[in-house]
């Protein structure tokens, strides 16, 4: 939902690495607007917004269009 948010956490060859997630716009079922970037205490970390984008093609199937830039 908008303004809903997240954590993702991973580790990446022993370090373990954790970014904050905001979600934007939801146009159910085709568009799905959110960002990722640093944690609330790290500002220096650059914040991106990601748009997923679905269209139906032609005789089946769907097509996902992913745009991306810093915020």
């Amino acid at each position: 939902r908008p303004g809903g948010t997240g954590v993702f956490t991973w580790d990446f060859d022993g370090k373990g690495f954790r970014t904050e997630v905001r979600v934007h716009e939801v146009e159910p079922p085709h568009r799905f607007v959110w960002s990722w970037g640093h944690e609330a205490a790290n500002t220096t970390d650059p914040v991106t917004t990601v748009e997923f984008l679905l269209t139906e093609r032609a005789g089946g199937g769907t097509t996902l269009l992913v745009r991306s830039a810093p915020a």
